[in-house]
């Protein structure tokens, strides 16, 4: 489907990202073929259920650097709008953290289950994201990704996203990278 970003999506009742309109709810529902298994990614708004999920994905992803869960409630609770879920059969496979600033918008965490990597979850999160700060007014989207992180770097150069600066050691023992995708 033109737009979606998915090869062989398939939405429907859908705008150009699969974003489905529901009393506040975001949905997003993406079809991707890799070895002829159809993955189904929704995404909507956080809801506090999903909290044991996602502090496992932060567990898997992060480590010792993982959140914890007072901060994700605390920005469950600051920026309702922008903590976003997505779930793959059923279950929670990522989500997603964003906030608006005077600067625009900025992708505070986004973490998927090593299972889930690499079938389009990242991708229907950071699109519904980018497309609710885009409707929020935002001009640019900022984040911050380890060095290391080569995965996340091809993504989100992939989805626009050029690097602006390196931040020695934004975490343990690491330095990152701004990243910045104009919006307008």
């Amino acid at each position: 489907m033109p737009g979606s970003g998915a090869p062989g999506a398939g939405v429907e009742g859908s705008d150009d990202i699969g974003v489905s309109h529901y009393p506040a709810i975001v949905h997003v529902v993406f079809l991707e073929t890799r070895d002829t298994i159809v993955f189904i990614v929704t995404v909507r708004v956080f809801e506090k259920s999903d909290l044991p999920g996602i502090l496992r994905i932060e567990r898997e992803s992060f480590d010792r650097d993982a959140w914890p869960r007072e901060l994700f409630l605390e920005y469950a609770a600051a920026v309702p709008d922008l903590f976003l879920v997505a779930r793959v059969g059923g279950r929670i496979a990522g989500y997603s953290i964003g906030c608006l600033t005077r600067h625009g918008g900025e992708i505070a965490s986004l973490g998927v289950r090593p299972v889930h990597r690499q079938r389009g979850v990242a991708t229907a999160l950071l699109r519904a994201m980018l497309r609710k700060l885009r409707r929020m007014g935002a001009q640019a989207v900022w984040l911050t990704v380890r060095r290391r992180n080569e995965a996340a770097i091809h993504l989100y150069r992939k989805l626009g996203f050029m690097r602006t600066s390196t931040v020695p050691n934004y975490y343990k023992n690491s330095s990152g990278w701004r990243m910045k995708m104009e919006l307008s």
